[in-house]
């Protein structure tokens, strides 16, 4: 038995073909289980090795940073792209380099409308553009003066 866990990737009906073509009795199983659910089938199922992808950096001190798989390929592409495409795996030789920053803006910029709505919509919009452009800013410059 193979719990077989690939989130939306085309990769699943290889692996699920090539698993049968090696005997093996495949269970397909959703990205959202948990821990206690996976170890629920493993025990239940008498599953033996699980295949599974995940979208999540793991950090060496093993800390997960969690991120987003696109919904929809995008243009000419048949696949989905996520931050984590890019980062060379563990067991690839050297570790790989990230680098994480946050940015914003002040909260009163949100939250100074005195009950007018119309207001308090455009400054979020402002501020949620002000943050975007600060952080696209600052990766230009960690990418063409620092890297």
């Amino acid at each position: 038995m193979v719990m077989l866990v690939l989130k939306r990737r085309y990769q699943f009906w290889f692996a699920i073909t090539a698993l049968h073509k090696l005997g093996a009795t495949v269970i397909p199983a959703t990205h959202l289980l948990t821990e206690k659910d996976i170890i629920y089938r493993c025990n239940a199922a008498d599953i033996k090795a699980i295949v599974a992808v995940g979208d999540d950096i793991v950090l060496d001190s093993g800390e997960r940073i969690p991120l987003l798989r696109q919904q929809h390929p995008a243009k000419g592409c048949d696949y989905t792209l996520c931050l984590s495409d890019f980062v060379r795996p563990a067991g690839y030789g050297e570790p790989d380099h990230i680098g994480v920053f946050a940015t914003t803006v002040d909260s009163g910029m949100e939250t100074d409308c005195h009950g007018d709505i119309y207001q308090q919509m455009l400054r979020q919009t402002l501020a949620d553009r002000l943050a975007e452009a600060a952080a696209e800013r600052l990766h230009y410059e960690v990418r063409t003066r620092l890297w």
